[in-house]
């Protein structure tokens, strides 16, 4: 007498809601490289993308040396006729901490928003970028840049002679007389306490996402920005 063993079979619809449960697993698992490579993106590689961003736009790194610190710029490629008031962009506090307790060992910023805002500034006037202390700076780990300048010393005094020393080189390469900062999230308090210091300074203005209040406030040099604005990150 023959046995005959009957394999159980499994409903279509049954092996359809089986892959349904594994199709997240699996999208999972192959995102797992691209992940890792964000993941892996280092401050050179904010550097880089930066430098490239900045030579589609037609500008260039402008490296400012002052007594404290090298401060990174970038300007136009070409030199435009002089014009009596210059704007400055001055990036936000970048990538100043990496978690609430955990201090980023560099500030270099993932998104440059007043870079950005730069870039965008009309090409018939005159305009740069100014990034603060230790950032787009492969020496962010050596002296004299050390993790309390993007931290608790990021208003120190040298900090911000080191930012006046660089809006005068700025200033003077134009010509121009008069001056105007723009500062973002940080930059904002950065710019208003240079502009404080700044001769010829007309005026400065800072950008942030503040609940209920306009993208752009305006402030007279001296002023000290809201301690409501975000960093830029």
């Amino acid at each position: 007498m023959k046995m005959q063993v009957l394999s159980p079979t499994i409903p279509p619809t049954t092996r359809e809601h089986g892959w349904r449960r594994l199709l997240p697993i699996l999208l999972a698992f192959l995102s797992l490289p691209m992940l890792s490579a964000c993941a892996m993106l280092s401050p050179l590689d904010y550097t880089e993308q930066a430098d490239k961003r900045a030579s589609a736009a037609g500008w260039r790194k402008q490296q400012l040396t002052t007594p404290h610190f090298e401060l990174s710029g970038y300007v136009p490629n070409t030199k435009r006729p002089k014009r009596q008031v210059l704007t400055i962009y001055i990036e936000g506090d970048g990538r100043a901490w990496l978690s609430t307790y955990r201090i980023s060992p560099d500030p270099t910023p993932r998104n440059p928003v007043a870079l950005a805002l730069a870039l965008r500034h009309p090409s018939d006037q005159a305009a740069a970028y100014l990034a603060r202390p230790c950032q787009y700076d492969n020496r962010a780990r050596r002296p004299p840049c050390r993790p309390e300048y993007w931290s608790g010393k990021r208003f120190a005094p040298e900090v911000i002679a080191a930012s006046l020393a660089a809006v005068d080189q700025l200033k003077r390469r134009v010509g121009a007389e008069r001056v105007v900062l723009i500062g973002y999230s940080g930059g904002g308090d950065r710019s208003g306490a240079a502009g404080g210091e700044t001769p010829g300074c007309s005026g400065v203005d800072y950008r942030g996402r503040q609940s209920g209040s306009p993208g752009i406030q305006r402030a007279p040099c001296g002023f000290t920005a809201p301690r409501l604005l975000e960093s830029a990150g």
